[in-house]
C-alpha cells in the first residue's frame, strides 16, 4: 500500500491512519518493533509515546469533531461502564451530563492545550491533568493514568470506526 493514497472518507480515513501512527511509535516505544532511521536502529528511549498519543488526540478527536462531533451519542455518564472515568479534581460543571459532553471538554482541553503532564514515581509521565476555562476562570479540571486515556482513545476510536472493532 502506498503511503500517498488518496482519502476516500476524509474522517474515516485521518481517524484510521492516526491510529495507525500511534500503534507504531507504541510498538517501538515498548520494543515490539523497530524502526531503522539513517541506517541506524532507533531505541525506545527515543521515542516518546506520550506525546504521540497526545498528537494523536488532535488527530483523533480535535480535528474530526467539526464533521463528526454530532455523531457522538448521548450515553449518560453513569452508563458509560466500560469507558475509563476521568478524575474530576474541580467543580462538576452542570452542562456535563454525557458521552458527547465529555468528548466537547477532552476535546477543547486538548485543542487549547490545557495539558499538564504528571510525574510518576521515577520520572516518567504517569498521567495527564485537563482543564477547561470559560469565561476567563476555570470551569472544568480532570485527571487521567496514561492507561485510561489510551484507553478512552480506544473507545472513542471504537465509536468512529465501528468495522475495526
Amino acid at each position: 500500500r502506498s503511503m500517498h493514497m488518496m482519502y476516500k472518507d476524509l474522517v474515516k480515513d485521518y481517524v484510521e491512519r492516526t491510529l495507525v501512527n500511534l500503534q507504531v511509535i507504541e510498538d517501538i516505544a515498548s520494543g515490539k518493533a523497530h524502526l531503522l532511521y539513517e541506517g541506524e536502529t532507533v531505541s525506545s528511549a527515543q521515542t516518546y509515546e506520550v506525546t504521540q498519543l497526545i498528537n494523536s488526540m488532535l488527530g483523533l478527536i480535535v480535528l474530526p469533531q467539526q464533521r463528526f462531533f454530532n455523531n457522538i451519542p448521548q450515553i449518560p455518564l453513569n452508563e458509560l461502564t466500560d469507558w475509563p472515568s476521568p478524575l474530576i479534581t474541580g467543580k462538576f460543571p452542570n452542562d456535563l451530563n454525557n458521552l458527547r459532553d465529555l468528548m466537547r471538554y477532552l476535546r477543547n482541553s486538548v485543542a487549547h492545550f490545557n495539558i499538564e503532564f504528571l510525574p510518576g514515581s521515577n520520572g516518567e509521565i504517569s498521567g495527564i491533568k485537563i482543564w477547561n476555562n470559560r469565561d476567563n476562570a476555570r470551569n472544568w479540571e480532570a485527571e487521567m493514568k496514561l492507561k485510561d486515556l489510551r484507553l478512552a482513545v480506544q473507545r472513542f476510536l471504537e465509536l468512529m470506526l465501528p468495522e475495526r472493532v
